[in-house]
């Protein structure tokens, strides 16, 4: 019987270079996965604020320092002017 070292031992590098592209493809998509459920998640936590604050009343709101009307820019961090400038 004779053997092949050669070819075998190539053969080998080549299924294990193979195995190793499909496991870094499989990586790349399971962090892009995971960037989208990050993504979804957070939407998901500013939609349950705004429909909390949604159901303050207007003088709640006041005393935390919200109009109704900026209630998105609120939740999402954006700076709110004043009414006294």
């Amino acid at each position: 019987m004779r053997h092949c070292t050669g070819n075998w031992l190539a053969t080998h590098n080549r299924k294990a270079q193979i195995q190793s592209t499909r496991l870094r493809r499989i990586i790349v998509v399971l962090v892009r996965l995971q960037t989208v459920l990050k993504s979804l998640r957070e939407r998901h936590q500013r939609h349950l604020a705004i429909r909390e604050l949604s159901a303050l009343n207007d003088h709640q709101l006041a005393d935390i320092g919200v109009e109704r009307g900026s209630l998105v820019d609120a939740v999402n961090g954006r700076a709110m002017r004043s009414a006294s400038f």
